[in-house]
């Protein structure tokens, strides 16, 4: 077994009334991906971390620092997750109550550039795209089940969503999510 180079660690902020500022290690940290308001992939090196298995969290102006419960000899899994709830953190998620964001993921063609999302509630909170055209918008869950209905303004065309059938219901990790395998199969 090969031993890793890097160590991802998922953070996701379950606590809706505070936002994560930033974070930060003086030597650990090789890259931090914001795939939502609420949620961070955070990459380390491997090697600096096992020395010193800790970081830097501000959410909402105060200063957090967890410590990564790892088995740093363990090579199979190097990843961990991380949830911020009331003030701490845990690695368990609170699955129960309702989620935090509603996460709707699509591929976009290379040649369709989005220039304005209107969504009936103003509950929009995130456009996150990745490469291959993959992109995500993230709303807010309680504002978008009232009324899931958004409209995306492009280059080309307007594509119209109305989501009023989705069952609302099913929660993973404090968040929803709903994939579109093109963008346009919603076309109105």
């Amino acid at each position: 077994m090969i031993k890793p180079e890097e160590f991802t660690v998922f953070l996701y902020n379950q606590d809706k009334t505070r936002k994560i500022d930033s974070i930060a290690s003086s030597v650990n940290i090789k890259e931090v991906k914001e795939n939502s308001p609420r949620s961070r992939e955070i990459i380390f090196y491997f090697d600096k971390l096992k020395r010193k298995p800790e970081f830097a969290v501000w959410i909402s102006g105060k200063k957090y620092q967890p410590y990564i419960e790892y088995d740093f000899e363990d090579w199979n899994n190097n990843r961990e997750f991380l949830y911020f709830y009331d003030g701490q953190f845990t690695r368990k998620s609170l699955n129960s109550g309702t989620p935090l964001e509603f996460r709707i993921s699509f591929i976009k063609p290379k040649d369709l550039e989005i220039l304005k999302i209107e969504d009936s509630c103003h509950c929009l909170t995130g456009i996150y795209s990745y490469q291959g055209g993959f992109t995500n918008l993230i709303f807010d869950y309680d504002q978008f089940r009232k009324k899931p209905i958004f409209e995306i303004k492009t280059n080309a065309k307007n594509f119209f969503f109305d989501l009023s059938s989705i069952n609302f219901t099913f929660i993973y990790d404090g968040k929803v999510n709903f994939k579109i395998q093109e963008i346009v199969e919603l076309e109105r």
